[in-house]
């Protein structure tokens, strides 16, 4: 396994650093930020610091468990920023032609698995029906907008004033997805299977594994790329076709 040099790694380490850079360039850093449960999944915007404050975090530990997980051999490599150097109507093409089918079948799965009462019933319907109402949004709404605006370099008739205003309900969405991930983290003491479950049992506690981890690169990839280079392409677009002499300023 390849690791990003020492050099670079001391400087991704600061408490100032974004959580988002940590997980593109670290390897590890997913793992780092769970021991400390800070939130990586939703909070890439935010510093380090800010982001361990939030949950009452040492950022010295924090930085010290992150150099810790990059220098094992086994780290999970950093997810890259491969998407970042793409056109977004690609990085959408990719949620919708891959990314999202896939979530469709994995809840699919779930709905068949899951126990017809109970806490853990609830928690997986619950997390279901966010899933769904969340992919039918974006695809209807907010992907097309994104598309048209890169492909027309002007702002598409939407149901939104900007762009922020989706982006900020979808990313509160990411944050019940992942409160949800939290319970069945709880009720499920993380995935493990209890001695002398039946086979529906283990193959619940399975696919709620699995889509865990796809459900925070899911989430990762729109809270930490798409979002914020959409917002950034509309602010762009719109200061460009602003009248100059609104650009300029009066004189």
């Amino acid at each position: 396994m390849v690791h990003p040099p020492a050099a670079m790694s001391a400087d991704l380490l600061l408490p100032e650093t974004l959580v988002r850079e940590l997980l593109k360039h670290l390897p590890g850093a997913p793992r780092a930020f769970e021991r400390h449960r800070v939130d990586y999944c939703c909070h890439g915007a935010l510093s380090v610091a800010e982001a361990s404050a939030r949950v009452g975090a040492d950022v010295g530990a924090v930085l010290a468990a992150l150099a810790e997980e990059a220098a094992r051999p086994d780290a999970e490599p950093a997810w890259g920023d491969s998407f970042e150097h793409l056109p977004l109507e690609d990085v959408i093409d990719h949620l919708v032609e891959e990314v999202h089918p896939q979530a469709r079948r994995d809840v699919a799965v779930l709905r068949k698995l899951c126990p017809a009462e109970g806490p853990l019933a609830v928690a997986v319907a619950h997390l279901c029906d966010e899933v769904d109402a969340h992919l039918a949004f974006e695809e209807r709404h907010m992907f097309p907008y994104v598309v048209g605006l890169e492909q027309s370099g002007e702002a598409p008739l939407a149901l939104f004033d900007t762009v922020v205003e989706p982006c900020q309900m979808l990313l509160r969405e990411h944050e019940a997805a992942d409160h949800t991930l939290d319970t069945l983290r709880a009720l499920t003491n993380g995935y493990k299977v209890p001695d002398g479950a039946d086979e529906g049992t283990a193959a619940l506690y399975r696919a709620l594994a699995a889509y865990d981890k796809a459900l925070v690169l899911h989430m990762h990839l729109e809270g930490n790329v798409l979002f914020p280079r959409a917002q950034q392409l509309e602010a762009k677009t719109r200061a460009m076709t602003r009248p100059p002499s609104t650009r300029r300023g009066r004189r």
